[in-house]
């Protein structure tokens, strides 16, 4: 009588094992589950029917005339922005320009990640750029400063500056920021208007 009693506990107590484990092995696979299918959620915006859809990176992506365009920012963040459409003018009327910094600048990381993303989208619009410094380096960079711009290839200067601002001196333009973050969206808000997102 003894060993069909413990049988029946050594069985009944192996049920319950099991029975956890399988609770255990549930809550952890629908938690993983639950995990890849929130991230698999992609978050869309619309503004002016244009779909900006966020990406693992943290950019925007909208598909707009067949490209892949980039931004950091929605266009809705950028309208109080203070810019004077009109600097842009000058690359509207050219397919090739020239893009300078001082390499000395304590933001030249920041100028040339601002530098490289611009003329990255600006192909999509066969705008093509040649890059430089404003003065000479062993970099492979040629000189190139605001002496340099013309009608026919204008000058975008990234530059350190305490305000953030666009603005033009004849055919150079000037984009000046103080972070990595002004910069960007300077970058950003040229694109939209380049592309007429934004006026």
């Amino acid at each position: 009588m003894k060993k069909v009693r413990a049988k029946g506990k050594k069985d009944e107590n192996r049920n319950q094992k099991i029975i956890i484990g399988l609770i255990i092995a549930f809550i952890m696979v629908s938690s993983v589950l639950g995990y890849y299918g929130a991230q698999s959620k992609e978050q869309a915006y619309t503004y002016k029917g244009i779909k900006f859809t966020a990406q693992k990176n943290g950019l925007l992506l909208a598909k707009i005339s067949n490209h892949d365009f980039y931004f950091n920012y929605l266009p809705q963040s950028l309208v109080n922005m203070s810019f004077n459409s009109s600097v842009l003018d000058p690359l509207k009327a050219t397919k090739l320009i020239y893009t300078t910094s001082d390499i000395k600048s304590p933001l030249i990381q920041s100028l040339s990640e601002a530098e490289y993303l611009l003329t990255q989208e600006l192909m999509q619009l066969s705008i093509y750029s040649i890059g430089g410094y404003t003065t000479n380096t062993t970099t492979g960079r040629g000189r190139i400063t605001c002496d340099n711009a013309t009608a026919i290839t204008p000058v975008i200067m990234f530059e350190y500056a305490n305000k953030t601002s666009a603005y033009l001196e004849g055919q150079c333009l000037h984009i000046a920021g103080n972070s990595r973050l002004d910069l960007l969206a300077l970058k950003d808000r040229m694109l939209y208007g380049l592309l007429g997102i934004l006026r």
